[in-house]
């Protein structure tokens, strides 16, 4: 069981306990109690509320035997339970002739005399004897609901007391246990649905520390909809994308040792060759050299300018520059590449469109697509390149289409061709369509200007690639 459970089972629980307790204790002490059962319980009197009015009243019967009943009456504001209060003697006399006594109250007297008990309750009042101190007795006969005003006079702690002998500590303390088993039960389980999904994360992180890169933790989140679920499908991208990375890292490896491979293994042939050869025989090998020189310092620079790309390593500054212009020149020079497979260059623009951005990145990336339709389009026939504008979530954008007439891509490969050394010939001659560096450097400028890029299959054939640039 880990530290977090712990510490989250230990607070709910321990909070719970402290607010639930505090609430049974200040509830019982604020709860009004019969004077009755204050009084008269069969727990026996409470005892602050008793030594309150005996103190009381034996003050006043003090003060009655030494400075007589007029003293006794201007001082009968002072004395606190002497308002609707009585005082007999011990012949059963009322002393303070305030008032006649009520039957009840004479009743209650006669039944002390008779009782050994020191106190004596009859409705609405209550009687007590007290010994003066000059051992002569009296009886007090109080109204009872002086009793509970008495009572609401008390400190909080006297409260609580009493309200611990009149309300049952029974009670309290199985009150108590009940709030703890119930609080403990759900707080296990409120601390394990909120730590067990974090233990799971954690085992996944080290799986992925240690190479599995296909571990996820989504599916085992269950319906779980909250920050944790959240925290897992972020977990989940993450591991996705390194694995993403790490794979193509690996092949990108791979694949630039195999491409550098052909190219490499024919200069060294034809420099064999040209060592071989005459003087004067050797111009062709020459030629080879230079040729495969050429090859691998372009794919170098492919390289390069991809790596920057990726890394957000390019140059900065911007330039306003007219898009049909740079449209205009890369289908120039498509035409010059293509007239020895008869392919034509059509060229539709539609509006004049001034872009801010980076004119050289984008003329590479344009030329990318332009030569790989030449690639791949059929002997004898047209590319089309059209540019226009379009309004995209009601912002205005370049949009460019590059159309070929040739075999086009299957549906499960059209999202694959923008990856690096993606080609879709089996064969991995250079051959067979360029080093499939091309277009994931498009993808790449395209995206470096916030602008995106798709390849479909044309209805009446051929493939089709949109680029879409903002002008804002």
């Amino acid at each position: 069981m880990n530290r977090l459970f712990l510490k989250i089972f230990g607070w709910f629980w321990l909070t719970i306990m402290l607010v639930s307790a505090a609430l049974i204790i200040v509830t019982m002490a604020a709860l009004p109690a019969p004077p009755e059962r204050m009084w008269n319980s069969d727990l026996g009197a409470n005892r602050f509320i008793r030594q309150g009015l005996v103190r009381n009243l034996q003050r006043t019967v003090d003060l009655y035997e030494s400075a007589g009943v007029d003293s006794l009456l201007t001082r009968r504001n002072r004395a606190v339970f002497l308002h609707d209060s009585f005082i007999f003697d011990s012949n059963g006399n009322e002393i303070t002739e305030s008032a006649p006594p009520p039957i009840k109250a004479t009743e209650l007297v006669q039944a002390l005399r008779n009782s050994r008990r020191s106190d004596l309750y009859m409705h609405p009042f209550v009687g007590i004897k007290i010994s003066s101190s000059s051992r002569n007795l009296y009886y007090c006969v109080l109204k009872a609901d002086q009793i509970a005003m008495a009572r609401r006079q008390m400190g909080f702690y006297s409260r609580f007391q009493a309200s611990a002998n009149d309300n049952l500590t029974r009670e309290m303390i199985i009150s108590l246990l009940s709030v703890f088993l119930i609080a403990g039960i759900l707080c296990f389980f409120l601390a394990k649905y909120l730590t067990s999904p974090i233990s799971r994360l954690r085992n996944a992180t080290k799986e992925l520390t240690g190479g599995n890169l296909s571990v996820r933790i989504g599916p085992s989140m269950g319906k779980r909809n909250d920050e944790i679920a959240y925290l897992a499908r972020d977990f989940d991208l993450m591991a996705e994308q390194i694995e993403k990375l790490l794979t193509s890292q690996i092949r990108l490896l791979r694949d630039i040792s195999h491409e550098l491979r052909s190219p490499l293994a024919r200069l060294n042939v034809a420099l064999e060759l040209a060592r071989l050869s005459p003087e004067e025989g050797r111009k062709p090998a020459l030629d080879r050299i230079e040729h495969e020189s050429e090859c691998l310092n372009n794919m170098i620079e492919q390289l390069l300018a991809l790596s920057r790309m990726e890394n957000g390593t390019v140059d900065s500054r911007k330039e306003y520059f007219k898009l049909g212009e740079v449209i205009a020149s890369i289908a120039e020079d498509a035409r010059f590449e293509s007239k020895a497979r008869n392919i034509k260059i059509e060229v539709i623009e539609k509006d004049e469109i001034h872009l801010n951005g980076h004119e050289q990145i984008l003329r590479s990336a344009l030329e990318n697509v332009v030569r790989n339709a030449i690639a791949y389009t059929r002997e004898n026939t047209t590319i089309t390149i059209t540019m226009g504008s379009c309004l995209v979530d009601e912002i205005l954008h370049a949009r460019i289409e590059v159309r070929d007439q040739g075999e086009g891509v299957p549906e499960s490969e059209l999202d694959k061709i923008f990856t690096s050394f993606y080609r879709l010939a089996p064969s991995r001659d250079r051959n067979s369509g360029g080093s499939g560096i091309g277009l994931a450097i498009s993808e790449r400028a395209v995206k470096l200007h916030n602008g995106s890029i798709k390849a479909d299959n044309h209805p009446e054939g051929g493939l089709l690639i949109t680029i879409i640039l903002p002008l804002n």
